[in-house]
């Protein structure tokens, strides 16, 4: 059988900063595979769903896109769409809901 696999140079994901009391995700994350480069999106009180990447199209890197995540504001009791530069995590927009949207267990792990 044959495979082939496309050789890639960033990963996106949540982490878990360990200043926090609560083992809740609560960043998100872009690793340079090669280079060892860590990025990191963090706000206290904000817990962000894993990410998704969206190529620009017809970009001309591979971290030529932006980050999508649905991001749990605690003080504000709500939750917001968030839009991040792929290539350094700055952040673009935030969309606000009216109300919160619970965090996906997908990408979530827990300890018995």
């Amino acid at each position: 059988m044959k495979r082939s696999c496309k050789s890639y140079n960033f990963v996106y994901g949540l982490g878990l900063k360990e200043t926090q009391d609560i083992e809740v995700n609560n960043q998100l994350v872009k690793i340079g595979i090669n280079s060892g480069d860590v990025k990191v999106w963090y706000h206290k009180g904000m817990y962000p769903s894993e990410p998704l990447f969206v190529e620009t199209p017809g970009g001309s890197s591979e971290d030529d896109g932006i980050i999508l995540s649905v991001v749990l504001d605690l003080q504000k009791q709500s939750s917001f769409l968030l839009l991040l530069n792929a290539s350094d995590l700055t952040e673009i927009a935030r969309a606000y809901a009216p109300v919160h949207l619970p965090i996906g267990l997908h990408g979530m792990f827990y300890h018995k």
